[in-house]
């Protein structure tokens, strides 16, 4: 996903070659995967798109559902994993994500997903290296 949402150009590595799923990794191993600093004991209602995903889930987990997800989804409509789709298919697919038109199932909200895959690809490309970026 890191290549389809920032794709090498003259000017610059593309998100997999600057090592951007290696940084998602990383957090996803620490608090931030973790959730540490996000409220998780209480209900969790459905809110306004401004106040963002209330979940219960940690960011690990939606990345493990969400993924797996789009994955039986691939293997549905394609016979293949997501990282066996050519890079059309793919884009089409992460346009579909963003815009909330791809179905992953009632457990994954698809466009807080995307959001916060395009966030930490973003994050990974612009991190100092000492903080797990390129």
């Amino acid at each position: 996903m890191a290549e389809r949402l920032i794709p090498a150009d003259e000017l610059s590595i593309s998100g997999k070659e600057a090592g951007c799923a290696e940084f998602i990794d990383r957090q996803l191993a620490g608090d931030f995967g973790r959730a540490a600093t996000q409220y998780r004991l209480g209900r969790f209602i459905k809110g306004t798109p401004e106040q963002g995903p209330q979940s219960a889930l940690t960011q690990a987990e939606r990345y493990r559902q969400g993924l797996a997800a789009l994955d039986t989804y691939c293997h549905a409509y394609f016979n293949v994993s997501f990282v066996q789709l050519d890079g059309e298919k793919q884009d089409v697919l992460l346009s579909q994500m963003e815009t909330g038109k791809l179905d992953l199932g009632a457990n994954v909200e698809v466009v807080p997903l995307f959001e916060l895959i395009l966030q930490n690809v973003h994050e990974g490309f612009l991190s100092d290296p000492v903080y797990g970026g390129q």
